[in-house]
């Protein structure tokens, strides 16, 4: 006798799944992402990531408007982030929604209308005078500004043996006199250390004449496609000090175009303990500020460090509403040569510590 197995059922081929339709857009038209840097891998990894939790249960429910009120209730639910952090959550949806030409209801229009209003409602929003303080304050009982920090970094330079190591004192330089992105610095020492463009062009520091080649390259590239500036004195003896000391170097900072590597290996060389910078302890005695505890959702304790955006809002504050603050002109040559828009830059990062550094005026700090 012949038992006659029970074949299983096969799935029709064209059983939907969202989250695969969605991870294939997001693979094969990479070229519609706007902005390249939409383009990582990384970005496209997390927009993947976040389509699949916001599908959810709707993965193979083939009704489009019941997958968009999923989506939504995903967005509307979201706790535990900031406002931007959840903008930039319905940012990555809103991509593959798009790739995927499904139809944005009115509930996703609204919900994420409201988040965009509520993140620029924030702006203009300087952080309370108190609560700066207690993120600046030195050992000292001074705080720290950009006059402080440009003080610290000429009086190592003069010493000629530096108490921090030079690669550190380098970092400091970048931040005390200018305000690029992190990323801005990893480019050649030396244009015969570098690898041209699809333009052909090589972004690279020029020692012999002190100046900054930057094509194309950063988070500004479209908008500003060429930066050529002359670095501050100051930076360019702390570059000089470093090369001296390091050689050979074949670049400033970091040889990677991977931006979030770039500004994590910065953001750390500046918080090692070995270094006496803004860490915890501070071993070498400089009296910079000690990163503040405080408590995440899960109840764990962590350690806020000064960081490079910071440094570079206190930078974007400092040449506004200091006694140092310069005329509009060369302020507008300067967000050039940053990348910056100078709306924007008035808008949000110039105001976050504008009660810190106008207290610290009047105080004479």
């Amino acid at each position: 006798q012949i038992e006659s197995k029970q074949q299983e059922p096969e799935k029709a081929e064209d059983e939907c799944d969202w989250v695969a339709k969605g991870n294939h857009v997001l693979d094969t038209q990479p070229d519609k992402l706007e902005g390249d840097t939409k383009r990582t891998d990384n970005y496209i990894a997390t927009c993947k990531k976040e389509w699949a939790l916001a599908v959810g249960p709707n993965r193979h429910n083939p009704s489009e408007s019941e997958l968009m009120a999923c989506i939504v209730s995903y967005i509307q639910n979201l706790e535990n982030c900031t406002l931007k952090y959840k903008q930039n959550k319905g940012g990555m949806l809103g991509t593959t929604i798009k790739l995927l030409k499904l139809e944005k209801t009115d509930d996703w229009i609204v919900t994420t209308k409201k988040v965009e209003n509520e993140v620029k409602a924030l702006k203009y929003k300087p952080m309370p005078l108190e609560a700066a303080k207690a993120k600046w304050m030195c050992k000292d009982g001074t705080v720290l500004t950009i006059p402080k920090l440009r003080a610290f970094v000429k009086s190592q330079l003069d010493q000629k043996a530096s108490d921090v190591t030079s690669y550190q004192l380098m970092l400091l330089s970048f931040f005390a006199y200018h305000g690029n992105r992190p990323e801005d610095w990893c480019i050649a020492y030396g244009i015969e250390n570098g690898s041209p463009n699809e333009e052909g062009n090589i972004s690279h520091y020029c020692p012999k004449t002190e100046t900054m080649h930057i094509y194309k390259d950063g988070k500004c590239k479209k908008a500003y496609p060429t930066r050529i500036f002359k670095v501050h004195e100051q930076v360019a003896r702390a570059i000089c000090f470093h090369i001296a000391v390091d050689e050979p170097r074949n670049f400033l900072v970091y040889s990677n175009n991977d931006t979030a590597k770039a500004r994590r290996k910065i953001n750390d060389s500046l918080k090692r303990k070995e270094a006496g910078l803004f860490c915890e302890g501070d071993s070498k005695g400089f009296g910079f500020p000690d990163p503040i505890p405080t408590t995440d959702s899960q109840g764990k304790t962590k350690l806020i460090y000064i960081t490079p955006t910071d440094l570079r809002h206190l930078s974007e504050t400092h040449i506004r509403y200091s006694k140092d603050k310069i005329p509009k002109e060369e302020r507008l040559e300067l967000m050039k040569q940053i990348g910056h828009s100078d709306d924007v830059a008035l808008s949000d990062y110039a105001q976050t510590y504008r009660p810190l550094v106008e207290w610290a005026e009047a105080n004479e700090q």
